[in-house]
């Protein structure tokens, strides 16, 4: 059970973990939830049961990745198997809250590629994303729309 090994575990590891799991850094988390002398040694599933637990419980601290630049976005797209067609943004919720996702179209729609994931709170990020995917597109010299509004 892991409430039963998260008690087990000393208090500075519980912090580490915590830390570890906040910055998405899951597979240092298990090593030191592992690593952390309680005996019998937690096995590798216990432990990432136990990341897993402390990411739903600390989930309203995890946000996704920042929006990067507009070059390291282009160099993403170039990557990908063919040209993009279009730049599209996009609202999106879940049990988090609201998001603004940024995407490459490709022209075979199955291989649409999601760029960016952002947070949104005040509407600053909307305006990220919508300057971020309108340089992209004019490097790219495709078109650049947002799709919907948030309910």
């Amino acid at each position: 059970m892991t409430s039963d090994l998260w008690a087990a575990l000393p208090a500075a590891v519980r912090e580490n973990v915590d830390e570890l799991v906040v910055q998405g850094r899951s597979v240092q988390a298990v090593f030191a939830i592992r690593s952390s002398g309680v005996e019998p040694r937690p096995g590798l599933r216990g432990c990432q049961a136990l990341v897993a637990e402390r990411s739903a419980a600390l989930a309203d601290r995890i946000g996704p990745p920042p929006l990067r630049d507009v070059d390291t976005l282009a160099t993403e797209v170039a990557a990908l198997p063919g040209p993009a067609v279009a730049v599209e943004a996009d609202w999106h919720s879940d049990d988090q809250g609201w998001f603004v996702r940024l995407f490459a179209v490709m022209a075979d729609p199955a291989d649409t590629h999601c760029l960016a994931h952002v947070r949104h709170d005040l509407g600053a990020e909307q305006a990220d994303v919508t300057a971020a995917g309108q340089a992209l597109a004019q490097r790219l010299g495709v078109p650049f729309r947002f799709v919907g509004v948030p309910e």
